[in-house]
């Protein structure tokens, strides 16, 4: 889900439901926990959101903590 996609309550209810657990960066294809501190530097123009790992792996994104 692109960030710029959803509205922020949309997004928070999403979260809740633990439907988005993880956040990824668009240019870098890397991704991490939602409450990662880079994460939550990143320009919304850039984030993504990903169910879980395996759909984040599955679309070309690398775990932060492994690049």
């Amino acid at each position: 889900i692109d960030h710029d996609q959803i509205d922020d309550r949309t997004l928070r209810s999403l979260i809740r439901q633990r439907a988005i657990l993880l956040a990824g960066h668009k240019t870098s294809r890397v991704f991490g926990r939602l409450d990662c501190r880079q994460g939550q530097r990143m320009q919304r123009s850039n984030r993504v959101f990903f169910a879980s790992t395996i759909e984040a792996k599955g679309l070309g994104f690398a775990h932060a903590g492994s690049v």
